[in-house]
């Protein structure tokens, strides 16, 4: 279990840049495994709104993420070159 959260430590890099709202459920949602209903408890939040926020979050965390990995694909691109 400790690898495959080193190994998704980036992600968690990537949710921490989330606004607090859409960073809580995500982490109660994919992180403690809390279905919505009981996150809109925990949170006293309606069920709706906890399902627009993991909503938003996921969009955030693809923008977040696809930048990363345009980064990261430009750096071994340059290397390569390099290299080559």
């Amino acid at each position: 279990m400790s690898q495959e959260r080193e190994d998704l430590s980036f992600l968690w890099e990537a949710v921490k840049q989330l606004p607090d709202a859409n960073r809580e459920v995500i982490h109660l949602f994919y992180y403690e495994g809390y279905p919505t209903a009981q996150i809109a408890k925990i949170l006293n939040r309606r069920e709706s709104t906890v399902r627009s926020d993991l909503r938003r979050g996921r969009e955030q965390l693809k923008k977040i993420l696809k930048g990363r990995t345009t980064i990261l694909s430009k750096s071994i691109t340059k290397s390569w070159i390099r290299s080559g």
